[in-house]
């Protein structure tokens, strides 16, 4: 007799039903639709801070800079006289370089437009810009 149930027990188990996978595929969907949206948002997020994060440290390059030759600021291209070493013909992003110590600092992860300020002439990509009323393109100190 308690074999005759075991058998029974075997038909009747079998796997999913279609409409049950359906429902499940369903739910996963949906709960992707929900939850994209709330991980790009958390992703943008991340680029703003690491764009703060790059400029902050622009800031702080620019204010050593600024210590280190006599209160003044770099030069918007070509060579400083007597700067040691020259930048040769680099740019600001070339001159504070040394106190960034990283060219991945100098670019944006929100900059999609594919140009770059200076990139042509650091041989990075530079997606900021300085303020040409505070560089100096003349090579001779503001003060």
């Amino acid at each position: 007799m308690d074999f005759i149930w075991k058998e029974a027990l075997m038909k009747n188990k079998s796997g999913f039903t279609l409409i049950e996978l359906l429902v499940v595929i369903a739910i996963i969907a949906i709960l992707a639709a929900i939850l994209f949206p709330v991980f790009a948002k958390v992703r943008e997020k991340a680029r703003q801070t690491t764009c703060l994060s790059n400029e902050k440290q622009m800031g702080l390059a620019f204010t050593q800079y600024t210590q280190d030759n006599d209160e003044t600021f770099p030069i918007n291209g070509g060579l400083a006289p007597g700067q040691n070493p020259p930048t040769l013909g680099q740019g600001w992003a070339g001159q504070v370089y040394p106190y960034v110590k990283s060219t991945g600092a100098f670019n944006c992860p929100d900059d999609a437009t594919g140009t770059h300020v200076s990139g042509a002439v650091t041989g990075w990509p530079v997606s900021y810009a300085a303020n040409l009323s505070l560089i100096r393109s003349d090579g001779i100190g503001q003060g």
